[in-house]
């Protein structure tokens, strides 16, 4: 439990622990023992005891069994959705704010509703009283969601539809645990739930993949095919399994020590060693030994001229390179055609490259 490495450290389940930090009306052994470790390690309880996290029976009240602990300089947050999804135990959602996400909103329309209220609706008195009605009748259908940037919506109104029934049974519940047709009802809805939403996400897919179609090689589309090709050669693999390596180690290690080990091997630091660099033992080529000859500089002149184009008569420089690929001298021919700028130009190089006697060449050898 290596906190003090920056990693966020997030401890959560169904401890059944009961102690009065978290709303029972007793301490059990092992709450104590648990309130004592949340001390001894620092760590922040999350959840509120004012939001009890398991449902209550006739014979047993509601409880908060789920902790929720964190470890985490940054902002926190706990959240009691209300669902269940057929369980004794609601749905917790612990969220770590590590950086700000754009939220959206997404507009479901509930056509069925739509069309319900236009039956209803008589003959409209001119052009503009039914563009009005139908306006009113289409925001009066809009349910809006908050959504990530990064969320990809699997809701429609059918679905939307279902939750909000299983909620209006649900507070129909609450009011009389006893009544088990309700429960039935719940349970039925909730595999109703289950069954559509496979159904909606198989829908999406096919969506996806029509999308896809015939533009595999465009961004997004390339990546999900290598991503289920081979999802272990994604990037985002690779950083996970760094960040896991990392993770492990830091539970063993500091973090300087990890530091040095890297750089002792990775990164030539020890710069006081005075071993010269290994000379070249191949054999000797007298070919490759030869001074480079007018004729090899003009076949490279196309590489070495960069065609400044402006107003007025042409200008190409030229621009000589070393053996280690530092310019060491440019050349700038201005001619008014360019055959004569071509030849003038490995004139030029020609000056400038070739060895003279007051300028010896260095050696072209490997």
């Amino acid at each position: 439990m290596a906190t003090d490495s920056g990693i966020p450290l997030i401890v959560a389940g169904d401890f059944n622990a009961p102690h009065s930090t978290w709303g029972y009306v007793r301490d059990s052994p092992k709450g104590t023992s648990i309130c004592k470790a949340i001390q001894d390690f620092n760590l922040m309880l999350l959840t509120d005891c004012g939001f009890p996290t398991r449902l209550g029976n006739s014979v047993t009240r509601p409880s908060t069994p789920d902790l929720s602990l964190v470890a985490y300089g940054g902002k926190t947050s706990w959240r009691n959705m209300g669902e269940d999804l057929g369980s004794d135990h609601f749905i917790i959602e612990t969220t770590l704010h590590a950086q700000c996400k754009t939220l959206r909103i997404q507009r479901i329309i509930d056509w069925d509703l739509f069309r319900s209220s236009r039956r209803d609706k008589g003959p409209p008195k001119d052009y503009e009283d039914w563009i009005e009605t139908l306006f009113s009748d289409v925001a009066a259908s809009t349910k809006e969601i908050e959504l990530e940037d990064d969320f990809f919506p699997t809701i429609d109104s059918h679905l939307a539809h279902l939750f909000e029934a299983k909620k209006a049974l649900k507070e129909r519940w609450l009011k009389n645990k006893l009544n088990r047709s309700l429960r039935k009802r719940i349970a039925k809805i909730n595999a109703e739930i289950a069954s559509y939403s496979n159904v909606l996400e198989q829908k999406h897919w096919v969506e996806m993949c029509d999308k896809v179609d015939g533009q595999m090689r465009v961004g997004g589309k390339w990546n999900l095919l290598k991503h289920l090709l081979k999802p272990t050669d994604t990037r985002a693999a690779q950083r996970s399994a760094i960040e896991i390596l990392l993770h492990r180690a830091l539970t063993l290690r500091s973090k300087d020590s990890i530091m040095t080990d890297l750089a002792r091997i990775h990164l030539p630091l020890d710069t006081t060693s005075s071993t010269p660099p290994p000379g070249y033992a191949g054999s000797d080529s007298d070919e490759l030994d030869k001074d480079i000859a007018e004729w090899e500089v003009s076949r490279r002149e196309n590489a070495l001229f960069v065609d400044a184009s402006r107003s007025g008569p042409n200008s190409f420089v030229a621009a000589v390179v070393d053996m280690s690929g530092r310019t060491v001298s440019a050349a700038s021919v201005r001619t008014r055609s360019i055959g004569v700028a071509e030849q003038g130009a490995c004139e030029a190089i020609g000056r400038l490259w070739l060895p003279t006697p007051s300028r010896a060449m260095p050696s072209a050898g490997f």
